[in-house]
């Protein structure tokens, strides 16, 4: 499961490129469809802050890039993109949210045209949910985990895509009509705004605790 599985995945238009985060690798690997998913592992992808040097030299940001196809800053060329979608994947947890801020971030400054172009995309997985006939069934906010502790279903909280087995998994990161996806936005601002955070580990906190909308 490390990223030289990508060379084995055929690289056609309609196919997407998935970026993830934690220990489920395997199992996405186990029920994706070759023909339509690529999985690319990020482990050790998470450094505190970041300068625009760790964009060029970081091995995990090195991979997506190669991946992609594209190139970078002037040479980015999106007629060459490998995959119709890229999905970042990442945990519902703070930790989660500063890969995937980390990910746009990297797009944002070395190959802006994939979020001009609205390929780049943030799957949302939850953080709760409850099983009903052996099927888990998501909470996606807390109104609906309130509702749910009504009818004292038993609430499970995840920590991370580590504790969804295969076929749950296919549900939120692989299945089109059942996965939830966030279509990243172009915004100048948004994009110097980002960079402040990421560069900086004081301002960390605001992603930690939730002040940060990932969408833009």
């Amino acid at each position: 499961g490390d990223h030289r599985d990508l060379h084995s995945v055929p690289t056609r238009r309609s196919s997407d490129l998935i970026g993830e985060g934690d220990s489920a690798v395997g199992n996405l690997i186990r029920v994706r469809d070759t023909k339509k998913h690529a999985i690319l592992p990020l482990r050790g992808v998470v450094p505190n802050a970041i300068t625009k040097k760790d964009l060029h030299e970081n091995k995990e940001l090195k991979d997506i890039i190669i991946a992609c196809g594209c190139g970078i800053d002037k040479d980015c060329d999106i007629s060459k993109l490998r995959y119709e979608k890229i999905i970042l994947a990442a945990d519902a947890d703070p930790a989660g949210k500063w890969i995937t801020a980390l990910l746009i971030t990297l797009f944002a400054y070395k190959m802006p045209d994939v979020i001009k172009a609205g390929r780049l995309y943030v799957c949302v997985t939850p953080l709760f949910g409850y099983k009903e006939n052996k099927k888990l069934v998501p909470l996606w906010n807390a109104q609906q985990v309130e509702e749910k502790r009504k009818e004292n279903k038993k609430i499970l909280r995840f920590k991370g895509l580590g504790e969804f087995n295969a076929d749950e998994l296919k549900v939120f990161t692989l299945d089109v009509d059942t996965r939830k996806l966030i279509q990243v936005k172009w915004s100048e601002k948004y994009c110097d705004n980002l960079f402040k955070l990421m560069s900086d580990s004081t301002e960390k906190r605001k992603l930690i605790l939730g002040e940060l909308k990932l969408e833009g």
